[in-house]
């Protein structure tokens, strides 16, 4: 799931 700094940015902070 890519969202951002609103989506899962503790499990796979890479959209941040």
């Amino acid at each position: 799931v890519v969202g951002g700094d609103e989506c899962n940015i503790n499990e796979h902070p890479f959209l941040v």
